[in-house]
């Protein structure tokens, strides 16, 4: 939601602190953390801690955490 501004004003800040609320149990918030870190939307560009995420998610199935890791070069 915050992220896209659906609905309301885009708040790439907000959207980073929502990822975070349950990073461990669901696969798509570990991968848009892993995204926010890498593209540095609402954080600063972290490349470790976006590999981390993107890993993470990735171990899950995630293909798109996948994906994003191969084309990245993470």
């Amino acid at each position: 939601m915050y992220e896209e501004g659906r609905g309301i004003h885009q708040d790439n800040n907000a959207a980073v602190q929502w990822f975070r609320q349950a990073p461990n149990k669901a696969t798509p918030r570990q991968y848009r953390l892993g995204v926010s870190y890498a593209e540095g939307r609402g954080v600063d560009p972290d490349n470790t801690e976006a590999a981390r995420w993107l890993k993470s998610a990735a171990k899950q199935g995630l293909s798109d955490a996948q994906d994003y890791l191969q084309s990245s070069g993470l």
